[in-house]
């Protein structure tokens, strides 16, 4: 059956892939495709025997809620409070966990189809990479299905706009801590001055603190560790004791490729003399040059690359807009750069981590259809 799994799971990637290059859109086959994926995403059998890490941990979490103390509660309020409310309706964990996945897809679909993106070329990248990574972290998947709706506000920035990312982007740090740290973007919101001027000031900083953190033997992070560890949080020390030796360099050119992306959409645009779009590729291309910033904390652990998965995904999205009017050879150029920062992603997570074992393979393993 697993073969079986593949092969359509092929199939509705290659299609969506044909439909995006074809201008067409179906949403008939994208909620087709939404049901299929609902059934592998929530299907899995949490069992313990080559899962990924976290697949038996949320299983226990749930049908232990009542008797485990959470000293991360704050951490992940909205994601723990999603589970008392699914105990209180009296749902198994496979329930509530359909109930969540069921809703997260359909927030994502009804967000493209609300800013008018074409929704095949979202579906081809969420699943020839994304949906692998995504479907065994609950918490950051379901953070960011509202983040990836903050953001558009964000980068329309019409009257409201900040206040409604800053919303979204509070409520996706309810279900994962992370997406805290994206409030930084509201850089973007300054003028266009001073906005550059800072965006110098923060580059230049981080540069100076990942080269100063090299040449010290690292002692800033040890330092830094020190001062967490004071807080006594078991899970925010885990994050900061990891060390990454080099490994932050994958990071970095993760984050190059997406500016790179970024860069060449807007020159897209332009080339198309499409003016009213200027201060939305703009806005876009600053919001992935000012995740400079995020260097240092890949010197810390890898785990923060995190932030890459949500934003890159997230900059795939949004340079779907207006995409109606490019050209196929236009189309199929940007196609091609999202695919380069997919095969790094690949050569990272699914090579060196070995997520094919432990993420790709179990996917396909599901109970639905056993």
């Amino acid at each position: 059956m697993i073969y079986i799994l593949i092969v359509i799971y092929i199939f509705f990637t290659i299609t969506h892939l044909f439909l995006y290059l074809n201008k067409r859109k179906s949403y008939l086959f994208v909620f087709v495709t939404a049901i299929f994926l609902f059934l592998l995403m929530s299907g899995h059998e949490y069992v313990g025997n080559g899962d990924a890490i976290d697949f038996l941990g949320y299983w226990r979490g749930y049908t232990e809620f009542e008797s485990l103390i959470r000293l991360d509660f704050w951490f992940y309020y909205l994601f723990y409070w999603s589970e008392i409310i699914g105990k209180y309706l009296s749902l198994t964990f496979y329930q509530w966990w359909a109930v969540m996945t069921a809703l997260s897809l359909s927030f994502i679909i009804w967000t493209i189809k609300k800013r008018k993106y074409n929704p095949h070329f979202f579906f081809f990248f969420f699943m020839i990479y994304y949906v692998f990574i995504f479907y065994t972290g609950l918490k950051f998947f379901y953070g960011f299905c509202l983040f990836q709706y903050g953001l558009t506000f964000l980068l329309k920035r019409e009257k409201g706009d900040k206040f409604k990312f800053i919303l979204f982007t509070l409520l996706a740090g309810g279900f994962h801590f992370m997406y805290y740290i994206f409030l930084v973007l509201l850089i973007v919101d300054l003028k266009r001055k001073k906005r550059k001027n800072l965006l110098k000031t923060l580059v230049v900083f981080s540069v100076i603190v990942v080269l100063f953190n090299l040449l010290s033997g690292r002692g800033l992070l040890n330092s830094l560790q020190s001062r967490i560890d004071s807080l006594d949080n078991a899970r925010l020390s885990s994050y900061f004791s990891l060390r990454t030796n080099w490994g932050f360099m994958l990071a970095i050119g993760i984050h190059v490729l997406t500016t790179i992306y970024a860069f060449r959409y807007r020159s897209i645009v332009r080339k198309h003399d499409q003016g009213k779009w200027y201060f939305y590729v703009d806005t876009l291309l600053y919001v992935n040059l000012i995740a400079i910033i995020f260097y240092p904390l890949f010197m810390i652990a890898l785990t923060f690359m995190r932030l890459l998965t949500s934003l890159s995904l997230t900059t795939i999205i949004s340079s779907i807009y207006g995409q109606e009017y490019f050209n196929k050879t236009d189309r199929f150029k940007l196609l091609i750069s999202g695919i380069l920062i997919i095969c790094l992603y690949f050569y990272i997570n699914i090579y060196l981590n070995g997520v094919f074992d432990t993420g790709v393979l179990p996917f396909f393993d599901s109970y639905y259809f056993k």
